[in-house]
């Protein structure tokens, strides 16, 4: 699973759209003041899950270097162990 599908790209309720006075009880004024921010909170928990998958490192992005030649920072994890083995073994890359 990748991040994308946790992007927020916009709040599903704004304050701008509201009408000047709007007809709302209190409590659903409340209630809509509230809807951007708990949408927020359950968007950024979702990342946090995201993150703790086993997975989340095949789906983050690394900048290949000279010495590491990998798209995601499992692959660069993994480059780097074979590498340190590889030397450990006598046979430096």
């Amino acid at each position: 699973m990748g991040f994308s599908e946790h992007k927020l790209t916009a709040f599903d309720k704004q304050i701008i759209n509201l009408p000047d006075q709007p007809k709302m009880t209190p409590g659903e004024l409340k209630r809509y003041f509230d809807s951007s921010p708990e949408q927020l909170r359950q968007a950024h928990n979702n990342l946090c899950d995201a993150f703790a998958q086993a997975d989340a490192a095949a789906n983050l992005g690394f900048t290949p270097s000279a010495g590491v030649p990998a798209g995601t920072v499992q692959a660069a994890v993994e480059n780097v162990q074979k590498q340190v083995s590889a030397a450990v073994l006598g046979s430096i890359p």
